[in-house]
C-alpha cells in the first residue's frame, strides 16, 4: 500500500525493497546483463521516481577501456561486438587477429591484448648488463663485450628504441679485438702498430722516470694462449726502489757484499733483477739502513767499528758507490742502525758500550752526535723508530730481556715488552699498523705487538733460524741465517710465501729503500726549528739536543760547552800531566788526547763523579781538583810513601795505603779527618774498594804475592789469593757487571798475564799477553784496557772482557809513559748513598758505614764521647810539649813523663806555621799559612779565630755551634742545658746571646 516507485526494470530487480518513499534499495542483474560498477544502489523519491535511471543499472556492454590500449572510436562495447584497438606507446599488439570481442558476460577477450616492449639482453658481440637497467623503451643500459671484443671508445651506453631495438651510440658498440693479449702496460706504452695478436712481437717504451726491465733487450711476444711472454707489470719499473741486504764474507773475510733487489709497488720482489756490489778488504757489514729522500745508504762495519755512508745510493747500484766514514769508535758487536728520514738523524745501539747514540746526518761534522740513553742498559741490540710518531724502540738482550720505547729525544722511557723474551735481536716499526715486529731466536719466534704494548701476536713459531727483518706494506722480509735466504712473510697472519730470495752467501742485514716506506708528506718540524746542534722529531713538534760535552741553553736551541773533555772519557796521568781522551779510543785509536792539568809525578787517580772531582796522589801527597775548574788543592800529606789510592763514593771516604809503614788510612771528605783503617800490613799497595760490597782489597808481599781483603768496618780480614809462582802482582781492577776482580801478574819465566777471579779468589782464569811490562788494567762496560810501557811510550790495548781479540791499540805520541789510568763517565754516579754520605752521618770526625747503619770513630789522640758522635780528649795539665801534625791538621800534646799523646780539637783550616801555649789563659795559639791566628783551650773549648767562622744556636741541644765558612770544622762552643736560647749576635771578640729574660 505504501509502494509508490516502479518495481521492475530491464535486466534486473531490486532486492528486499518496499519501494516506499525515501527508501534506498540495492539491486542485482540477470545474465547477460551486468551491474553498472559506477552505481551501487537507487533511492525511491517522494514523487514515486527513482533517483537513478533504472535503464542504466544493468547494462549489456563491455567496459569502454582495455589495459595498455584504447578502442576504436566506433566501438559501442555491446555484447558480442568485436572491436579493433591500438596499443599504448611502449606496448605491442598481442591479439591473434588484432581485435577484442565483448563476450556474453561483458568481458573483453583477450583481456590483455597489449604486452610491454623490452629490448633484448644481448647486442652484437656483447651482453646487456640487465641487472643494471629495465630494458624498457627509451631506457639507457650499460653493456659488456664478449671475449675477443672490446668496447668501442665512442660508445659508452645503449638506448632502447620505441620498437624494442637497441640504438647504439656508435655502431658497433663492441669491436673485434685486433689481438688476443691484453692491451696494457704499467708505467709505459706500446709501440704504434701493435695488434696484440698471437705470436706477434711488440715493442714498448717506458714513461719518464721508469726503466726497462734489465733482462729484456728487445720486444715481447703475445703467445697463442693470450698471455705475454713477460708480465707487462714488470716491463717498466723504478729500479731505485727495493731491498738492500748485506752478505757474510767468505771464510777468510775476503771482502763483503751489498746486494739489492727491486720490489713492485705492492712489495713483491723482482728476483731476476738483483744487483751485487763487491767490497774489498777485511769487511763485515752487520747492519744497513737508508734515507731515501737524501738518496743515502748507511752500513755498520764490524772490524773498523765505524758507520759508512754512500751519498748517492741507488738500488741499481749505478752510481760511483763511494763510501765515506761518518763515525768511528763503535764497539765490535751486534750494532743496529735506524734512520729518522724526517729529521735526518741516524741512531745506533752499542752492545759493549751499553748505550744508544744519535747523530745528525746533515752536514759533514762527524762530532755532531750525542749518547742519548746510557743508563740501565745491559745488552742493547735491536733498534727501530717511527719519526711520524716521534718514537724510538730498542731491545735489551741482557739478563732481563725487554723491549723499551721512548721519544726520539730519549724522554718518556718505558718498558713495552718484559715477559716471554730471550733474545729479541732485531726490531722493525710499521707506521701503517702502529705495530712493532721482532725476531727472537731464543724463543724461535717472529712476533708483533702494538705501540701501546697490547695485542701481542706470534706470527711464526720454530723460527730459530731468523736473524733480521724489515717491513713494507703487507710483507715482512725475514733473513734465515741457516738456509741463507730472505723469506717473504705476510705480516698479518705469518703465512710464508713460497717465493724466497736465495743467495749463495749468508745474508746478515736487510732494509727497505723505498719512498713509500719513508713518507715525507708529514710536517718536518725540524726544517725551520733553529737547533744549533741536533734536531729530533717529537710527536707533533721538535726539540733540540746538544752534542756530547755541551748543554742546552735556556732558549732550548743553542748549546754551551760543558767541559767537553770530562763528560765521558779515558783519563790518564804521566810524569807531568793529567790528560783526557774520548772514551771511544777503546774501539778505534783515532782520537787525540788533550792534556788539561800540570802535575808532578802523579801515580794514582780516583774519580768522584757525584761531585765531579778528581783525587790524585804522588808518592808523598794527595790532592783534589774540581773537574770543571782544574786547580790542585792539597788534601793531605802522609808521613809514609803512598802506594795505592781508592775512593768510596758511598760514604765519601778516601783510602790510601803506605808501603813503608804498613798502614791503610781513610779520610772523610766531610770532615777532612784521617784515621788508621788497618795497620801491621806487609807492604800494602794497589788498593781497591768495592763500595756496594763494603769490601777493600789490596796487594801485599808474604813470601810471594798475596791479595787480601777486609770489610770496611775493619773486620773479616782474609787472604783472598796466594800464589808463589807469581813473581810480581800489581794493579787491581773490578768489573761491576761480571763481579770479578782483575789483576796483572808475571811469572818466574817472564810471562805476563791478565788474571781474574771472583770476590773470594776462586774461579781463577787468565789470558796470555805477548806484551812485556804491563802496567795497568781497567774495566769499562765490557771493555778491558791494558797499558804497557816501552821506550816509545805507553802502548794501550783494548779488549772485550774475556776475549783475546784486540779492539784497538796504539801509542799516544808525545805523552810519555802512563802511570795511572781511569774512566770517567757521568752515568756512573752513585745510585744510592751510604749512611755517612750526608753530614758525615752526624759524626764529628770519622764515619764508617756498617751495612745500613754507621759507626763514628775518632782519630788518634781522641776518644769517642758517650753520645757516639763527638770526639773528646783528656788534656794533659802539666809537663807536656806541643807538636804540629801537618799531615792530619792536628796539634798534639805529648807528656814529658810517660809519652801519653792527647789531641787538641783545633780543626786547623790550613797548615800551622807556629804554635805556642799560654799557661795563664790556658790557651793554645797558632798561626796558619792563610794568615789566620786561632786559639783554643786544651780541653777543646773556646776555639776562636779572628774571622771566617759561622755561629748558630741549636735549640735541641741548647748550645752554640760553629764551623768554618767552608762547612768544615763543626764544633760545639758552649752548652746551656737549662736555658732557652733565642737569638745570637757577634761583635768584635764577643758573642751576645738573648734568652727569655736576659742578654
Amino acid at each position: 500500500a505504501n509502494a509508490i516507485c516502479l518495481q521492475n526494470f530491464t535486466g534486473g530487480m531490486f532486492i528486499d525493497c518496499q519501494y516506499s518513499a525515501n527508501e534506498t534499495c540495492s539491486y542485482t542483474c540477470i545474465s547477460p546483463f551486468r551491474r553498472n560498477t559506477q552505481i551501487q544502489n537507487a533511492t525511491c523519491g517522494a514523487d514515486g521516481g527513482w533517483n537513478q535511471n533504472t535503464q542504466n543499472l544493468c547494462t549489456s556492454t563491455c567496459a569502454v577501456n582495455i589495459p595498455n590500449a584504447y578502442l576504436n572510436s566506433s566501438c559501442t562495447s555491446a555484447i558480442r561486438e568485436t572491436c579493433t584497438f591500438r596499443c599504448n606507446l611502449g606496448f605491442k599488439n598481442a591479439s591473434p587477429n588484432g581485435s577484442v570481442t565483448c563476450n556474453e558476460i561483458g568481458e573483453w577477450v583477450p583481456q590483455e591484448p597489449c604486452t610491454e616492449i623490452l629490448c633484448p639482453t644481448t647486442i652484437k658481440n656483447g651482453t646487456v648488463n640487465a641487472m643494471e637497467c629495465s630494458r624498457r623503451v627509451f631506457s639507457e643500459c650499460p653493456f659488456t663485450c664478449n671475449q675477443g671484443f672490446d668496447p668501442n671508445p665512442m660508445s659508452t651506453k645503449l638506448f632502447c628504441g620505441m620498437y624494442g631495438d637497441w640504438k647504439e651510440t656508435v655502431t658497433p658498440s663492441c669491436l673485434e679485438r685486433q689481438g688476443i693479449c691484453k692491451n696494457f702496460i704499467d708505467n709505459g706504452r706500446w709501440a704504434e702498430g701493435c695488434q696484440f695478436r698471437a705470436n706477434e712481437s711488440c715493442a714498448f717504451e717506458c714513461d719518464a722516470g721508469f726503466q726497462k726491465h734489465p733482462n729484456i733487450t728487445g720486444n715481447i711476444t703475445c703467445t697463442v694462449s693470450g698471455i705475454w711472454n713477460v708480465d707487462p707489470r714488470l716491463l717498466c719499473k723504478s729500479y731505485d726502489r727495493g731491498l738492500i741486504t748485506t752478505l757474510m764474507p767468505d771464510t777468510y773475510y775476503n771482502g763483503d757484499y751489498i746486494q739489492t733487489v727491486p720490489i713492485m709497488t705492492d712489495g713483491a720482489p723482482i728476483l731476476d733483477s738483483t744487483k751485487k756490489l763487491s767490497l774489498t778488504g777485511d769487511l763485515w757489514l752487520l747492519s744497513v739502513d737508508g734515507d731515501y729522500a737524501l738518496r743515502q745508504a748507511y752500513v755498520y762495519e764490524y772490524f773498523s767499528g765505524a758507520i759508512y755512508r754512500d751519498s748517492n745510493f741507488s738500488i741499481g747500484l749505478s752510481g760511483e758507490n763511494t763510501w765515506t766514514n761518518i763515525h768511528r769508535g763503535i764497539s765490535k758487536g751486534s750494532v743496529k742502525l735506524a734512520v729518522d728520514w724526517i729529521s735526518h738523524n741516524i741512531y745506533w745501539t752499542d752492545q759493549h758500550y751499553r748505550w744508544i747514540v744519535v747523530q745528525s746526518l746533515l752536514g759533514n761534522d762527524t762530532t755532531m752526535y750525542r749518547v742519548l740513553i746510557h743508563d740501565n742498559l745491559e745488552n742493547p741490540i735491536g733498534l727501530a723508530l717511527d719519526p711520524m710518531e716521534g718514537l724510538l724502540f730498542w731491545s735489551d738482550c741482557g739478563r732481563v730481556p725487554k723491549i723499551e720505547v721512548s721519544s726520539l729525544s730519549g724522554k718518556n722511557r718505558k718498558w713495552l715488552v718484559s715477559s716471554n723474551l730471550i733474545n729479541p735481536v732485531s726490531l722493525e716499526a710499521d707506521y701503517g699498523t702502529r705495530r712493532i715486529y721482532w725476531v727472537d731466536p731464543g724463543r724461535y719466534t717472529l712476533e708483533s705487538i702494538t705501540y701501546e704494548g697490547k695485542e701481542r701476536q706470534i706470527l711464526i713459531r720454530n723460527g730459530d733460524r731468523f736473524l733480521e727483518l724489515a717491513v713494507y706494506k703487507d710483507y715482512l722480509y725475514v733473513i734465515d741465517l741457516v738456509d741463507s735466504n730472505v723469506h717473504f712473510v705476510n705480516k698479518t697472519n705469518g703465512e710464508m710465501l713460497t717465493q724466497s730470495w736465495y743467495g749463495e752467501e749468508t745474508y746478515i742485514a736487510v732494509t727497505v729503500f723505498h719512498p713509500e716506506a719513508q713518507p715525507t708528506s708529514v710536517t718536518a718540524f725540524c726544517v725551520n726549528y733553529g737547533c744549533e746542534h741536533i734536531c729530533v722529531t717529537e710527536k707533533g713538534d721538535a726539540s733540540c739536543l746538544c752534542r756530547d760535552g755541551y748543554t742546552l741553553n735556556q732558549d732550548l736551541k743553542t748549546c754551551a760547552v760543558n767541559n767537553e773533555y770530562f763528560h765521558r772519557g779515558l783519563v790518564f796521568s804521566n810524569d807531568s800531566s793529567i790528560c783526557v781522551v774520548d772514551i771511544q779510543v777503546l774501539t778505534t785509536f783515532t782520537h787525540d788526547p788533550k792534556c788539561v792539568l800540570n802535575t808532578n809525578g802523579t801515580r794514582y787517580m780516583v774519580m768522584d763523579t757525584d761531585d765531579r772531582q778528581m783525587i790524585i796522589a804522588n808518592d808523598t801527597a794527595i790532592y783534589w781538583t774540581m773537574i770543571d775548574k782544574l786547580e790542585l788543592h792539597q788534601l793531605t800529606k802522609p808521613t809514609g810513601t803512598i802506594s795505592g789510592l781508592t775512593w768510596d763514593g758511598y760514604d765519601r771516604i778516601v783510602y790510601w795505603s803506605e808501603r813503608d809503614t804498613g798502614i791503610i788510612w781513610r779520610l772523610s771528605r766531610e770532615s777532612d779527618t784521617a784515621i788508621v783503617f788497618l795497620s801491621g800490613l806487609i807492604r800494602p799497595r794497589d788498593i781497591l774498594i768495592l763500595p756496594h760490597e763494603r769490601l777493600l782489597y789490596w796487594i801485599s808481599d808474604r813470601n810471594g804475592t798475596t791479595i787480601e781483603y777486609s770489610s770496611l768496618d775493619g773486620s773479616n780480614h782474609h787472604i783472598m789469593l796466594y800464589n808463589d809462582l807469581f813473581e810480581e802482582t800489581k794493579y787491581l781492577s773490578y768489573d761491576m757487571f761480571t763481579r770479578r776482580i782483575y789483576f796483572l801478574a808475571s811469572t818466574v819465566n817472564g810471562l805476563n798475564y791478565v788474571y781474574s777471579c771472583n770476590l773470594k779468589g776462586s774461579d781463577l782464569t787468565y789470558s796470555y799477553s805477548t806484551y812485556e811490562n804491563l802496567t795497568t788494567v781497567e774495566l769499562y762496560k765490557g771493555h778491558m784496557l791494558l797499558t804497557s810501557n816501552d821506550k816509545s811510550g805507553t802502548l794501550l790495548m783494548s779488549y772485550y772482557t774475556g776475549l783475546a781479540e784486540t779492539t784497538s791499540s796504539g801509542v799516544f805520541p808525545g805523552v810519555g809513559n802512563i802511570s795511572s789510568i781511569k774512566f770517567f763517565d757521568e752515568s756512573f754516579r752513585q745510585n744510592e748513598t751510604g749512611p755517612c754520605y750526608n753530614f758525615n752521618g752526624g759524626c764529628e770526625q770519622i764515619c764508617v758505614s756498617s751495612g745500613k747503619s754507621r759507626i763514628c770513630e775518632c782519630i788518634f789522640g781522641f776518644k769517642l764521647a758517650p753520645n757516639g758522635k763527638n770526639c773528646f780528649t783528656d788534656p794533659i795539665k802539666d809537663d807536656f810539649m806541643l807538636i804540629r801534625d801537618v799531615t792530619h791538621n792536628i796539634i798534639y800534646q805529648i807528656s814529658l813523663t810517660d809519652q801519653t799523646v792527647r789531641g787538641i780539637n783545633s780543626r786547623l783550616t790550613d797548615y800551622a806555621t807556629d804554635v805556642v801555649y799560654s799557661p795563664v789563659d790556658d790557651l793554645v795559639v797558632w798561626g796558619s799559612d792563610d794568615s789566620e791566628i786561632s786559639m783554643i783551650h786544651l780541653n777543646g773549648t773556646g776555639h776562636r779565630t779572628l774571622y771566617d767562622y759561622l755561629y748558630w744556636l741549636d735549640d735541641e741541644e741548647r748550645s752554640i755551634e760553629y764551623c768554618i765558612l767552608d762547612g768544615t770544622g763543626y764544633q760545639t762552643l758552649v752548652k746551656y742545658p737549662e736555658t732557652q736560647l733565642n737569638a745570637l749576635a757577634l761583635y768584635q771578640d764577643y758573642l751576645y746571646i738573648a734568652t727569655e729574660s736576659h742578654v
